[in-house]
C-alpha cells in the first residue's frame, strides 16, 4: 500500500513469513547467463581467493574480467561469478547453477570492501549479477526494493549511499555485456 502524509511517501510492502525475495527473482527467468560459464569463473575466482585473498572491489573485478573473452555472454556470466563470490554462492541460482554445482568450487562469500564497506561491495556485485540474469530494469527494482523494505520498521533505513553502489554495479555490468559496448569495456575491467 502507499500513502502519502505531511511527512512524505510511505510504502508498505507485505510477504508472507519466510519468503525468499532472491530465490522469488530467480524463477524471473529465462536468464542470459549460461550456468556452465558461471561455474568456471565462479571455481577460477573461489580458488584464487583461497590461494591469495583479495579484500577489495577494484581488485576482485580485475581478477573477475582479466583473460577472459570480450563477449556479452562471457562477461554476464563473469558478474554472476563475482556476486558469487563478493554476496554468497546461491547468487548462481540466477544462472540455474544448482547449490550442489557451486558447492564443486568450495568457498564460502568473501570478504571484499568497497570504500571500506562489505555491503557496498554487496550491492555493487549483486546488481550486476541481477542485471546479468534478470535485466537492467530488474536490477534497478530490485535495489528500489530492499531500500524500501530497510525503512520500515527493524530496517536498517533507507540509504542513498546503499542505492548509488546498486547504480554503479548496474551501470558497470551494462557497459560490461551491452552488445556495443563489450569489447571496448573489456581493457578497461581489469585495468589497475
Amino acid at each position: 500500500t502507499l500513502a502519502i502524509g505531511r511527512d512524505g511517501l510511505s510504502a508498505r510492502l507485505r510477504l508472507p513469513p519466510g519468503a525468499d525475495v532472491a530465490g522469488a527473482m530467480a524463477q524471473l527467468r529465462p536468464s542470459n547467463v549460461e550456468a556452465d560459464e558461471v561455474l568456471r569463473h565462479w571455481c577460477r575466482l573461489a580458488r584464487r581467493q583461497l590461494s591469495d585473498p583479495e579484500p577489495s572491489l577494484a581488485g576482485q573485478v580485475r581478477r573477475t574480467f582479466e583473460g577472459i573473452a570480450a563477449t556479452p555472454a562471457a562477461h554476464r556470466a563473469a558478474c554472476v561469478a563475482l556476486a558469487m563470490l563478493a554476496v554468497d554462492p546461491r547468487v548462481g541460482e540466477l544462472a540455474g547453477l544448482t547449490r550442489a554445482r557451486a558447492a564443486e568450487c568450495a568457498g564460502p562469500a568473501a570478504s571484499i570492501r568497497l570504500a571500506g564497506r562489505e555491503d557496498l561491495a554487496k550491492h555493487w556485485a549483486l546488481s550486476g549479477a541481477l542485471a546479468a540474469a534478470l535485466g537492467c530494469e530488474a536490477a534497478q527494482a530490485a535495489g528500489i526494493y530492499k531500500e524500501l523494505a530497510d525503512s520500515g520498521s527493524g530496517g536498517s533505513g533507507f540509504s542513498f549511499v546503499d542505492l548509488a553502489a546498486d547504480r554503479a554495479g548496474l551501470r558497470a555490468a551494462r557497459a560490461a555485456f551491452g552488445p556495443r559496448t563489450a569489447a571496448k569495456a573489456a581493457p578497461a575491467l581489469p585495468a589497475p
